[in-house]
């Protein structure tokens, strides 16, 4: 009896050894599937949640960078103001993030953009109040791009498409804005030049190289972008505007040397109007641009929750078929295929255990008395 039950628990043992053995490694890899995942979804929605954050801190950046033409030449405001350009910021929930790259840094900041409505000083004064304040938020862009996860993104496509969108655009529209400002300040009125034009002439020269050799950097991360993206609207929807951008810049400010003697002093209303044609322009590229980027983590995502829930279906489907297995094993008591061959007084007892009750004894037969046997009689002999 005892080789018998010792060989079921081995069975049992072995069984639940096997089970153990194929759904442990399973659900460990799944686990860490589950993990990596997770880690990468939760790094994509940070990414996109930067690019709402973005979409609004550039147009307020313009914004400020119109103003500021305003208030050099002593004209009021565009509308609308500076008051809706950072409302809307605040409507992305940039003040609520708790990166102090990203909503301690722009709680700094909404102060002094705000002051800059109050402002009433002109001319270079208020040039270089602007500019401050322009630089400021140029920091602003930066810090939500390291907070959000943005900068550092893997993929080239996304990579040089941030990369021309966040930083060399940004920095195009500022440099234009101070480039015509600098221009309107410089010229001469009434037939006489302004004090210090020799000086002024020279940080056009270098607004204006500055402009050019964003622009170039700007073209060439754009091109790094169609040659690397899978995606099948991200260059239809953006070659437009890009050309467009590229018109514009190279109108206002034409590749030179900053030390070129032959730099051509242009005319402050030409440079005005050709700035005004790319504001707009500006404007346009970045917000398709960030929407084709928020396609491309869109679509990121999507394979990330995909993964997921491929991972705890798998997980799902494992849990079962152990839980089962081990259930079948626990509720299994009949005998195995050796017992069946145990004596018949030995499977009552078995059975009568498992009832709760005493095994009665089995009667003994009554010892029967030997029977008579006759005599041998041995044969005759005859001599």
């Amino acid at each position: 009896m005892g080789t018998v039950a010792a060989r079921r628990r081995g069975r049992r043992v072995a069984v639940i050894a096997l089970v153990v053995a194929a759904v442990v490694p399973a659900v460990g890899a799944a686990a860490v599937v589950w993990d990596n995942s997770g880690t990468s979804l939760a790094s994509v929605r940070a990414e996109r949640r930067g690019i709402q954050y973005l979409g609004q801190t550039v147009k307020l950046l313009v914004s400020v960078a119109q103003a500021q033409s305003a208030a050099v030449r002593s004209l009021p405001p565009a509308q609308p103001g500076l008051a809706t350009a950072v409302a809307a910021v605040d409507a992305t929930g940039l003040p609520g993030d708790p990166d102090p790259g990203a909503g301690t840094l722009w709680a700094q900041i909404r102060p002094q953009v705000l002051a800059l409505s109050g402002n009433p000083a002109t001319g270079a004064a208020a040039y270089r109040a602007y500019s401050q304040v322009t630089d400021l938020l140029l920091q602003q862009i930066t810090a939500i791009d390291d907070a959000s996860g943005l900068v550092p993104d893997s993929r080239a496509d996304a990579y040089h498409l941030i990369d021309a969108l966040t930083v060399l655009l940004p920095d195009m529209e500022v440099q234009a804005g101070r480039y015509d400002d600098q221009v309107t300040l410089t010229e001469p009125t009434a037939g006489t030049m302004q004090p210090g034009t020799a000086a002024a002439t020279a940080q056009i020269a270098v607004l204006r190289d500055r402009i050019a050799v964003d622009a170039h950097a700007f073209v060439t991360a754009l091109n790094k972008v169609f040659r690397t993206t899978g995606s099948a609207t991200l260059g239809p929807h953006l070659l437009g505007d890009v050309d467009l951008v590229n018109t514009d810049i190279n109108a206002l400010a034409p590749t030179a040397s900053a030390i070129d003697e032959a730099l051509i002093m242009r005319s402050a209303p030409t440079v005005s109007q050709e700035r005004k044609a790319f504001d707009p322009a500006v404007q346009v590229l970045e917000t398709a641009g960030l929407d084709e980027l928020d396609k491309l983590l869109q679509v990121r995502e999507a394979g990330y929750d995909r993964q997921r829930l491929e991972v705890a279906a798998l997980l799902g489907g494992g849990a079962m078929l152990a839980a089962s297995s081990l259930g079948w094993l626990w509720w299994r008591r009949g005998p195995g295929p050796d017992v069946e061959q145990e004596p018949e007084q030995h499977r009552r007892q078995v059975s009568s255990r498992r009832s709760g009750q005493r095994p009665q004894p089995q009667p003994q037969p009554e010892p029967q008395p030997p029977a008579d046997t006759a005599p041998l009689a041995l044969p005759d002999r005859h001599p």
